[in-house]
């Protein structure tokens, strides 16, 4: 998967390549799968999702569609005030247009290096 998600985005940064995951798994409904499997039965699932929705609007193209840090930690405080929908962030839809253009089939090549820049180490006789 790894490899995978390095051929797509080699000029990401993993922070990037890390909330296109999110909201891709938010959309599916999937996003328990962000869950570190080292907290086993002690995460709270519902707060957990809920966190992973708020850390989503925090991440809005739009500053404005950004909640403040004081809305931020009321939403998550507070199960009982509704969170809006975050709208789909930039660098995913790039994704989305990129693959839906691109030809799935054709392979593309993999550069195992983020430079070409070699290192030489001097040694002494």
């Amino acid at each position: 998967m790894f490899l995978y998600i390095y051929r797509d985005h080699q000029h990401m940064s993993y922070d990037l390549i890390f909330m296109i995951q999110a909201w891709e798994l938010w959309q599916r409904g999937d996003a328990l799968e962000l869950k570190d499997p080292m907290l086993g039965s002690t995460c709270d699932v519902q707060q957990f999702l809920r966190t992973v929705h708020v850390a989503l609007l925090c991440v809005q193209d739009s500053a404005t569609d950004r909640p403040t840090t004081s809305d931020m930690i009321s939403m998550l405080l507070n199960d009982n005030i509704l969170l809006p929908t975050p709208n789909t962030p930039p660098s995913a839809m790039v994704r989305a247009q990129s693959v839906s253009t691109s030809d799935e089939r054709k392979p593309k090549p993999i550069d195992l290096s983020i430079n070409n820049v070699s290192i030489t180490v001097m040694d002494g006789r």
